[in-house]
């Protein structure tokens, strides 16, 4: 005969037992599988995110830099000679002469006649970075500067110094030309 007390001790002994069977076990390694690839994903998306914003702003920042760069250039200009640089082929300046122009679609450079300095301006390299000078009227510079992923920057400058764009390069408003030759009235 069996005893029931005896039953009724054993059943209740293995109720008391803590712990988690197998597939308890696989279940919850499964969750925290998919909560870490979750926070992982979320990570990875902010990462990118973050990435392609810091790429604009170092964009913009480069892009502020050329334009106080040609603003000072250019209000001093006594002549703007604008042409269409083939690429691959230098750009040649004399003493008193500033050239701005864009190297391998990536990177702003300009040459300075006095130092001979081919300076490329700091930053990161920028995607796709392009520029455009139109004459606008006598002594108004148009400059549009443009790259991949970002709205173009497109700005005016007055130079009082100019009478006329320099007839050797393009003088016609509405037609552009990538690089821009300034003869500088002040400091030659």
């Amino acid at each position: 005969m069996i005893n029931n007390n005896l039953v009724i001790k054993n059943s209740l002994l293995y109720k008391n037992k803590k712990g988690l069977t197998l597939v308890e076990l696989i279940i919850v390694m499964g969750l925290l599988v998919l909560v870490v690839f979750a926070v992982y994903s979320f990570f990875g998306v902010s990462s990118n995110f973050f990435q392609k914003n810091s790429d604009k702003a170092d964009a913009q920042a480069q892009s502020r830099l050329i334009i106080q760069a040609l603003k000072i250039d250019v209000g001093v200009a006594k002549n703007i000679k604008i042409i269409d640089r083939v690429a691959g082929v230098a750009v040649q300046v004399v003493a008193g002469e500033v050239a701005y122009y864009v190297v391998d679609t990536n990177s702003f450079n300009k040459i300075d006649g006095n130092s001979g300095s081919d300076n490329i301006f700091p930053g990161i390299p920028i995607n796709g970075l392009s520029i455009s000078f139109t004459p606008e009227g006598n002594n108004v510079l148009k400059v549009v500067i443009a790259a991949t992923n970002l709205k173009p920057l497109e700005t005016e400058f007055f130079a009082p110094n100019l009478t006329k764009f320099d007839s050797g390069g393009i003088t016609t408003s509405g037609i552009s030309g990538d690089t821009i030759i300034i003869t500088k009235a002040i400091g030659n």
